[in-house]
């Protein structure tokens, strides 16, 4: 039976749905990097990702 299932995942997987993209949000353009930890703070206020 498992041999069977890995088989089959062989088989069909490249046919199955990837990793999506859909979430991801492009980097905000003409903000400095935060450096310190209040610039650090202020981004995640923002809805920035500081990382």
């Amino acid at each position: 039976m498992m041999v069977a299932g890995g088989v089959m995942a062989a088989v069909r997987g490249p046919r199955w749905a990837g990793m999506s993209d859909r979430y991801e949000r492009a980097p905000a353009e003409g903000r400095p990097a935060a450096s310190d930890d209040r610039a650090l703070w202020d981004a995640l206020d923002r809805g920035d990702d500081p990382t």
